[in-house]
């Protein structure tokens, strides 16, 4: 899409005044970005669709909060984010992901607490269903804002991190991990920054904090077995296929992201990850290069195997069916998956020497 085309989709998404309206349009946008030829530029496709999802959850949101202006509950009683997690917070969702968000608010002045509670308790519930109405179904793992683990004001969130910091469990680890993938997207970005700041201000202070990480990144492990064969399901309806998910992409972007923590850097999106590295200057430019070009490639079999989910369901695993390949496409995906392995053991040596 040319960005005379982009102006032109935020100027329409803009003008909806209902979650109907929105859907059918989210549709519409779709359909047009399924077989655009912007697919044979992976990461310039990605970028049109993370664009587009963004205006589109962001006109939800909106939405969600004048439902319950209309209903008597008013307008936000304290400025308030709404942030995006996962891969929206890594700008690398497909076109049918699932939803993964937060609220961070101002803390309320002593008194009102329970009633600024109340109102974002609420917010959360309609954000949530607004989404889901409009094609986004809730995270299955319960990553969304209408949970009081993502919905509460900056100071709770503060103290939050502060203590997975101090349980330092696996899962709390998994948590801080989600929150260093945390994107602003709504409301008021100083709220925003104030958690990632919280979340940086931990990578420095505790010693374990990147080891502990890197225990989590290194869980997937890229699905490529010995003599550089494909490893893929064995057993029901996708015997054959590759899992490009858990096998390839989550690898990559869990490794580029400890990678950008380990260097000091603070960006979200694993293209801009790997930017920011670079610009540092302390690792090999053609290896970046490579996991670049490799990344790229990640998100081009992503997109290849992702499928359209069942009305109100999460879409099913992006399974690529190897006999479908190319012999060159097979080529392709072996490096990338090489690149992935290369990728791993490059941060595991970096945070091992810290």
């Amino acid at each position: 899409m040319t960005t005379l085309s982009m102006k032109t989709a935020e100027r329409d998404v803009n003008r909806l005044d209902s979650l109907p309206e929105l859907l059918a349009y989210r549709k519409r946008i779709t359909e047009l970005l399924r077989d655009h030829p912007l697919g044979s530029f992976p990461q310039e496709y990605n970028d049109t669709v993370n664009e587009l999802q963004d205006k589109m959850i962001e006109r939800a949101v909106s939405l969600a909060i004048h439902s319950l202006d209309e209903e008597g509950h008013g307008g936000p009683p304290v400025p308030y984010a709404f942030v995006l997690l996962g891969s929206g917070g890594r700008r690398e969702q497909t076109l049918w992901s699932d939803q993964d968000n937060a609220l961070i608010y101002a803390d309320p002045e002593p008194g009102v607490e329970t009633l600024v509670h109340e109102y974002f308790r609420k917010l959360g519930d309609r954000i949530v269903s607004s989404l889901t109405d409009t094609g986004y179904p809730p995270c299955d793992g319960g990553v969304t804002c209408n949970h009081d683990r993502w919905n509460k004001p900056v100071s709770a969130w503060k103290t939050m991190i502060q203590e997975w910091e101090q349980d330092g469990s696996w899962e709390a680890v998994r948590y801080l991990l989600i929150v260093a993938d945390l994107r602003h997207l709504h409301g008021d970005r100083e709220l925003a920054r104030a958690v990632q700041a919280e979340f940086a201000a931990y990578t420095l202070r505790t010693a374990s904090a990147e080891k502990r990480m890197l225990e989590n990144t290194l869980r997937r492990k890229p699905a490529l077995g010995l003599f550089g064969r494909l490893i893929t399901e064995r057993y029901g309806e996708n015997a054959g296929h590759f899992d490009v998910k858990y096998g390839l992409y989550i690898p990559f972007a869990s490794g580029i992201r400890l990678l950008a923590i380990h260097e000091r850097t603070w960006a979200t999106s694993t293209a801009r990850r790997l930017e920011l590295v670079r610009q540092k200057g302390q690792l090999s430019a053609e290896l970046l290069l490579d996991w670049q070009r490799n990344f790229s490639s990640a998100l081009y079999f992503r997109n290849k195997a992702t499928q359209e989910p069942e009305p109100g369901k999460e879409a099913p695993p992006p399974m690529l069916n190897i006999a479908m390949l190319s012999e060159e496409e097979k080529r392709e995906l072996i490096r990338a998956l090489r690149s992935v392995r290369k990728l791993q053991k490059t941060v595991a040596k970096l945070v091992a020497a810290r």
